[in-house]
């Protein structure tokens, strides 16, 4: 099977939001990471979406 690379360029970033809700941001005890809506991030996500359809397609051939 041939390889696929993709490389994206662009802004990436995660969000962070604290885990108790109504708390304020300085009394937070734990935060959760989420992945953010930034362009790179979104890229990347479509990117592996992609490779991983066409491995699937590829692979019944």
């Amino acid at each position: 099977m041939k390889t696929l690379g993709v490389m994206t360029i662009g802004r990436s970033g995660v969000d962070l939001y604290g885990t108790q809700i109504g708390g304020r941001p300085e009394d937070m005890g734990s935060l959760e990471k989420y992945i953010g809506g930034s362009v790179a991030n979104i890229l990347d996500m479509r990117a592996a979406q992609y490779v991983a359809t066409l491995q699937e397609v590829t692979s019944h051939v």
